[in-house]
């Protein structure tokens, strides 16, 4: 069973620090200088910010026997302790998996992580990303995989040690609950890192709050005017596709305030420097197995996850189970 402390504790402590800012500062966040004063605001609350996530004895009972979610509800439990992480670097240290050949990550925004061992870091090492939870077909998530790698994507997760049958140890791995890839690929963009949704308003006058953003991994949120997603240097396509995304369900933004103003004064908004779209399963297709068939193919063999065009056979064998 998963042992954590309730996060809710904290959460009207939260609000009424937000609440107790002045707007000014509330802009601050996105000045330099005011890094430091976002993990100050909250400084006193970052042992019982963390302490959920501490000793999580029950990660391998989240995970189940292979390393899937057992049920909706745990996949939830686990979405709700979750954090959105990117990779800082890869492990090209000279020595026997697992110990090396990972990546490390860090949690967004913040200064520091908590990693598996219950260690508070700069940034965390992990084996492996477990994407399991969130339903990937294996060419999808490895191809996420290798972007997230590369640190082009967002993974909102949590870092648990888990045990694997091939090593007498419990490994490191982030177990991810949503998966955001980069649309343009930047490497270190600059600016913090919000999600930003649509408020659906129309208003007659100009600024009008039509978004609303949330800054990840913290509590600042705010409506905000404007959101230039060009200035990532997206193609025409890309930003149409962005702020489709953005109407329907939301999109993670990192990148830089500006102001607007006009005849209803003056509110702030956001230069984006890059966007993540969310990956999600594959609609529509065969299930198969660990897989789901694309368009025009067929389930063969389940047991492997083997699509393949409707008239070719393939060989009926068992597959050993993905770890």
């Amino acid at each position: 069973m998963l042992k954590a402390t309730p996060i809710f504790a904290i959460s009207a402590a939260l609000a009424m620090t937000a609440c107790a800012l002045e707007e000014d500062s509330i802009d601050s966040i996105d000045s330099i200088d005011s890094i430091d004063s976002i993990d100050s605001i909250d400084a006193d609350l970052e042992a019982d910010f963390e302490q959920p996530l501490v000793g999580l004895e029950g990660a391998n009972e989240i995970l189940g026997a292979q390393g899937e979610a057992s049920t909706e509800a745990q996949a939830e439990s686990l979405a709700s302790l979750s954090t959105y992480f990117i990779v800082t670097r890869q492990d090209f240290r000279k020595c026997a998996w697992p110990l090396c050949g990972g990546v490390y990550v860090k949690r967004v925004n913040r200064k520091k992580t908590l990693c598996a061992d219950g260690t508070l870091a700069e940034e965390c090492y992990i084996t492996e990303t477990n994407l399991k939870t969130i339903g990937l077909d294996s060419d999808s998530a490895y191809a996420f995989t290798s972007t997230f790698n590369a640190g082009h994507a967002l993974v909102r997760g949590h870092i648990v040690e888990v045990d694997d049958p091939n090593v007498a140890f419990p490994i490191p791995t982030l177990v991810g609950s949503e998966a955001w890839a980069g649309v343009t690929e930047v490497d270190d963009p600059a600016g913090k890192f919000r999600r930003v949704d649509s408020t659906g308003l129309e208003c007659v006058t100009y600024p009008c709050p039509v978004f609303h953003e949330a800054f990840l991994n913290h509590f600042f949120q705010r409506d905000i005017a404007e959101v230039d997603l060009a200035n990532s240097g997206a193609t025409n396509a890309q930003v149409a596709d962005g702020f489709a995304e953005l109407d329907e369900s939301g999109l993670l933004v990192v990148g830089t305030k500006y102001s607007v103003s006009g005849p209803g004064g003056t509110m702030p908004a956001v230069s984006a420097n890059e966007f993540y779209s969310r990956v999600v399963p594959k609609a529509g297709g065969e299930s198969c197995g660990i897989n789901v068939c694309g368009d025009g193919l067929v389930c063969c063999n389940a047991s492997c996850g083997w699509c393949v065009p409707p008239d070719i056979q393939c060989i009926q064998i068992a597959c050993d189970p993905v770890e």
